[in-house]
C-alpha cells in the first residue's frame, strides 16, 4: 500500500507541477497584465498594445472557428530563432524594397484582450502578425478566401466559400460583391457577396499590426538592423 501511494505521488506531481509552469502560472500573469503608457511623460503616444475595434473581437472568433491558426502563426520568433524579423513584407510596407523590414520581435502584451493566443501549428501559410500591413483591398480579401486557386493554383489554402453567398441582382450589385472570372464566375444575373462571418474576419485581418511601439520606446526589443542592400541603380 505505502508503494502504491508512493507511485501515485511521484506520478502525480509528474503532471502536475509541468502543468503548474507552464499552463497555471503563464495564464495567471497573462490575465494580470493591463495596457500600459508608451511614453508616461507624453500622453499623445497613446497606450501599448492599443485598443483593437469590435469587428476584429467578432472576427477573431471565427479566426478561431475555420481553424486558421492550423496553417498560419502569428508570432514574430526572436532572431537567434530564425530571421522572422528581416523577412520582406512582414512589417510595414518600405519604398526601397532591397531594404528588409525591420519587424520587431512578438511580446506577450501583443496578445492582450484576445481571447486566444494564435502563436499557431505550422507555418504552411505565412505569418500573420502584422499582416494588416500587406492586406490587399477587403473586396480582393474577401475574393482570396473565396476561391484561394484562382490568384494561385499551386495554394493549399482550402476555400471558404461558406462564408459568401449567392444571391439574385436586384437593382445595382452590390459594392462587395465578389469580382470573380471563368468557373469561378457566379451565373447570369448573380452575385457573391460577402456574409457578417466573412466581414468580421476580414477586418479582424486588416486589424493585424503586431508591432505597436513597446513602452519606453522599445529599442531594446527591436529586432538588430539588417544590412541594407544599396538599390539598382
Amino acid at each position: 500500500m505505502t508503494r502504491f501511494r508512493t507511485f501515485f505521488l511521484g506520478l502525480a506531481a509528474t503532471f502536475f507541477f509541468p502543468w503548474l509552469i507552464l499552463i497555471v502560472l503563464p495564464h495567471a500573469r497573462m490575465r494580470a497584465m493591463q495596457p500600459v503608457a508608451v511614453d508616461p511623460a507624453d500622453p499623445t503616444k497613446g497606450e501599448y498594445p492599443p485598443p483593437v475595434p469590435n469587428i476584429a473581437k467578432q472576427g477573431e472568433k471565427i479566426y478561431a472557428r475555420e481553424g486558421c491558426a492550423q496553417c498560419h502563426s502569428q508570432v514574430v520568433r526572436p532572431t537567434y530563432l530564425g530571421i522572422d524579423s528581416f523577412k520582406r513584407g512582414w512589417g510595414r510596407e518600405q519604398e526601397n524594397l532591397n531594404v528588409p523590414v525591420l519587424t520587431r520581435t512578438t511580446q506577450p502584451m501583443d496578445y492582450y484582450g484576445e481571447t486566444y493566443a494564435f502563436l499557431g501549428v505550422e507555418r504552411n501559410g505565412p505569418d500573420l502578425s502584422n499582416y494588416g500591413y500587406r492586406a490587399p483591398a477587403a473586396t480582393a480579401l474577401y475574393a482570396h478566401l473565396y476561391s484561394p486557386k484562382s490568384f494561385a493554383w499551386w495554394s493549399t489554402m482550402p476555400s471558404y466559400r461558406h462564408l459568401f453567398e449567392s444571391r439574385k441582382i436586384q437593382g445595382q450589385p452590390s459594392a462587395d460583391a465578389l469580382v470573380l472570372t471563368g468557373e469561378h464566375a457566379p451565373a447570369d444575373g448573380h452575385e457573391i457577396v460577402p456574409t457578417a462571418d466573412a466581414r468580421a474576419l476580414v477586418g479582424y485581418l486588416m486589424t493585424l499590426k503586431k508591432d505597436a511601439d513597446l513602452p519606453g520606446g522599445g529599442a531594446e526589443e527591436a529586432a538588430p538592423a539588417a544590412a541594407a542592400t544599396p538599390p539598382a541603380s
